[in-house]
């Protein structure tokens, strides 16, 4: 699977990232400097079936204002949080493909792990570390170095 293309799913496609093509190899950098728009959280949200909560802490913004977005979805959110939403799209895609399906990666991303410390995945993706450790977790696994 081409994690580009699962990771734009996450986020709903091309056209609502605003995205004509992936071959510019800076084509994400520039979106999330410029801000990708709010239904791309929605999509997010619902792709990888988290709550309001979750995805506002994920992105580093108030329940309030991830709620606000619904309302201008088309509207670009800032820069820091547009890169949390990819980062975390990103480890949702590379869990699916590793899991080699959606429904195990949303299980398995919301349950502690023993080799993270007993820590949930999805809540270490609050941070660039974090989310490091888990794709890491996730090489190992798919190259067997993990059960």
């Amino acid at each position: 699977m081409n994690l580009d293309l699962a990771l734009l799913q996450y986020l709903g496609g091309k056209k609502a990232v605003g995205l004509k093509s992936l071959k510019e190899p800076l084509a994400l950098h520039k979106l999330v400097l410029a801000g990708i728009p709010a239904q791309c959280a929605l999509y997010f949200k619902d792709n990888a079936g988290l709550s309001n909560v979750i995805v506002s802490e994920l992105l580093g913004v108030s329940e309030k204002t991830f709620i606000r977005w619904q309302e201008t979805p088309k509207a670009p959110i800032n820069a820091v949080a547009s890169d949390r939403l990819v980062r975390s799209a990103k480890i949702m895609a590379l869990a699916e493909d590793v899991l080699e399906s959606r429904q195990e990666a949303k299980g398995w991303m919301s349950e502690p792990q023993s080799a993270l410390g007993n820590a949930v995945p999805r809540d270490l993706l609050t941070t660039d570390i974090g989310a490091k450790q888990v794709a890491d977790m996730l090489l190992q696994m798919e190259h067997g170095y993990l059960a």
